[in-house]
C-alpha cells in the first residue's frame, strides 16, 4: 500500500516539475491556439494536465514572457488578455525543432539513472517482513 501512494506521490511530483520547468513553453503553445486570460490558462492546465498552479506562478511567468516581447497583452475590463507574438511563435518553432532531440536526451537520462535496478537493489537488502 505504502508503495502504491510513494508511486503516486512521485509520479504527481514529477508531473509537476515537468510543468513548472516548461510552463513558458505550454503557455506559449496555448496562446497559439487561443488568447487567453491567466486565469483562462490557469483553468487549461487544470483540465489538461490535472494541475493546479497558483496565480502568481503562472501570472508572474506571464510577465516574464511579456518582458521577453513573446506575448502581449490587452487590456480589458477586469483582466488582461494575453496574445502570443511574431516573436513568440518563431520561439515555439525553434523549440519544436529540438524537441526531438530533447526527448532522445531526456529518455537517455532517465535510463542511466538505472531506477528499477536500484530499487530492487535496496529492496534485497531490506530484512523480510
Amino acid at each position: 500500500m505504502t508503495e502504491i501512494i510513494l508511486d503516486t506521490k512521485f509520479k504527481d511530483d514529477l508531473k509537476i516539475k515537468l510543468i513548472k520547468g516548461y510552463l513558458d513553453i505550454l503557455i506559449l503553445r496555448r496562446l497559439l491556439d487561443v488568447p487567453s486570460s491567466g486565469n483562462a490558462i490557469i483553468q487549461y492546465l487544470i483540465r489538461n494536465y490535472g494541475i493546479y498552479l497558483s496565480p502568481g506562478l503562472v501570472y508572474s511567468k506571464l510577465y516574464s514572457l511579456e518582458r521577453r516581447r513573446l506575448v502581449r497583452s490587452i487590456p480589458r475590463i477586469k483582466k488582461r488578455i494575453y496574445v502570443i507574438t511574431k516573436s513568440g511563435e518563431e520561439f515555439l518553432r525553434i523549440y519544436q525543432n529540438f524537441s526531438d532531440e530533447f526527448i532522445r536526451f531526456a529518455m537517455e537520462f532517465f535510463n542511466s539513472l538505472n531506477f528499477r535496478s536500484k530499487i530492487q537493489k535496496v529492496k534485497s537488502r531490506l530484512p523480510e517482513r
